[in-house]
């Protein structure tokens, strides 16, 4: 009897042990897009591929590689080209295909 009891306390060890795995999988697979920027999160559309920033009348039409948001209305957009803009969010449009 005693080794019947010791093998459902292994099992229930190890399924143990993978739920709290598959928890951390899920946290992980959920927060990762909201920390690299150019994101989708549930329902919710973050992925953009394109930009159109207005600076000091000029417009500038950028490929987003990756993006950032800040508390207030500042926007961070990285290119393709590697160029990294900082602009307010009032000038900027992000476009998502």
């Amino acid at each position: 009897m005693k080794n019947n009891k010791e093998k459902i306390d292994i099992v229930f060890i190890i399924a143990l042990v993978a739920m709290i795995v598959l928890f951390f999988l899920i946290i992980f697979a959920m927060i990762f897009p909201i920390i690299v920027g150019n994101r989708t999160l549930i329902d919710l559309k973050y992925k953009y591929t394109r930009a159109i920033i207005s600076l000091n009348e000029e417009t500038i039409y950028v490929e987003v590689d990756r993006w950032c948001d800040y508390g207030g209305e500042q926007i961070q957009i990285i290119g393709k080209d590697g160029k990294t803009y900082l602009a307010s969010s009032f000038n900027t449009v992000l476009i998502g295909e």
